[in-house]
């Protein structure tokens, strides 16, 4: 059994107490915010697909189809996505994905450009843009702004 009770550390009293130095802890690293694919690659050819205002345009988009399919699974069904992703995508806890908004314009029957596009004027014809009282176009559609047989509504 050996006794390094007796033996001083480079000549120092072995009884003496060791010293500790406080350091302040290193700063938690700032979480990195870049998309990344399934396999965790780093996908930064998606982080500026949108910018913010094209994203809300297409929630707001997502929001009015939603009210046009009734709900919200009927909606996801229709865009053969999975209901969690839809809800993540409108309440922005992830961006939007160009997947996403294809989906959302072939269920829509839109093209894709009209979802995060500069929102329409109302009071113009969506096919001709001619004023509500001036269109004289053949515009067939069931909207407020024309009636069934593709007249303008009067009120």
């Amino acid at each position: 059994m050996r006794d390094d009770t007796d033996r001083s550390r480079d000549g120092k009293d072995p009884s003496a107490p060791r010293h500790l130095r406080l350091i302040h802890p290193s700063p938690p690293p700032n979480p990195d915010t870049t998309p990344r694919t399934r396999s965790g690659r780093k996908a930064p050819y998606q982080s500026d697909l949108f910018s913010p205002e094209e994203e809300a345009r297409l929630r707001a988009a997502v929001r009015h189809a939603r009210a046009l399919f009734g709900t919200w699974a009927c909606l996801a069904d229709a865009m053969r996505v999975n209901l969690d992703t839809l809800h993540a995508a409108v309440r922005g806890d992830v961006r939007f994905s160009g997947a996403l908004a294809i989906r959302l314009a072939r269920a829509l029957g839109k093209p894709v450009e009209s979802l995060y596009g500069p929102i329409a004027d109302a009071t113009r014809c969506p096919t001709c843009g001619a004023r509500k009282k001036d269109c004289k176009c053949s515009y067939t559609s069931l909207s407020s702004f024309h009636d069934k047989r593709g007249r303008h509504d009067e009120g």
